[in-house]
């Protein structure tokens, strides 16, 4: 019996252009991962702007309560650091300043917080010592009230005032 196979060798097939092809199919899909991650960073969560953006003046007003406790305004006043935009704290108040912008409107509106100590108050689960006002800053206890006066378009106002106690 004699083969028919004389002759013919064994050749790998190529595949260099499938290689290519799949390369370059992961490299379009990762970029476009990478710009939706861009995209959600940038625009949908609003990280890259220097001003937030809200629904209307009060919402800003709120927002700028918030931003003052989590500045480190409290922190500052508390332990007589400077505050966080720089300068030092005057009578125990704090002075900040956090731009913002109202969906809708391209410009860029001022929201004034002023975060100041204001006394004492008695902790649950504490002995009561002494007189009020009578201990140090840094004690627990401490009360700051905060003001956040946010004027927007058509010059609408909102301000919030509220007392707050870490």
């Amino acid at each position: 019996m004699a083969s028919h196979r004389e002759g013919y060798t064994a050749q790998k097939p190529s595949v260099k252009g499938a290689t290519l092809l799949s390369v370059v199919i992961t490299a379009v899909i990762i970029t476009v991962v990478l710009a939706g991650l861009y995209f959600m960073l940038t625009r949908l969560l609003g990280t890259s702007e220097s001003a937030r953006v809200y629904s209307s003046t009060r919402e800003a007003a709120v927002a700028g309560v918030y931003r003052a406790i989590t500045s480190g305004a409290i922190e500052s006043i508390t332990y007589n650091l400077p505050c966080p935009d720089g300068n030092n704290p005057v009578n125990r108040c704090c002075n900040l300043t956090f731009p913002f912008r109202v969906q809708g409107s391209n410009a860029v509106f001022q929201n004034n917080v002023q975060v100041c100590f204001v006394g004492y108050a008695q902790v649950s689960g504490y002995q009561v010592t002494g007189v009020a006002y009578s201990r140090p800053i840094g004690s627990k206890g401490y009360v700051f009230r905060i003001i956040s006066s946010a004027r927007g378009p058509q010059n609408s106002t909102a301000q919030i005032e509220t007392l707050y106690t870490p």
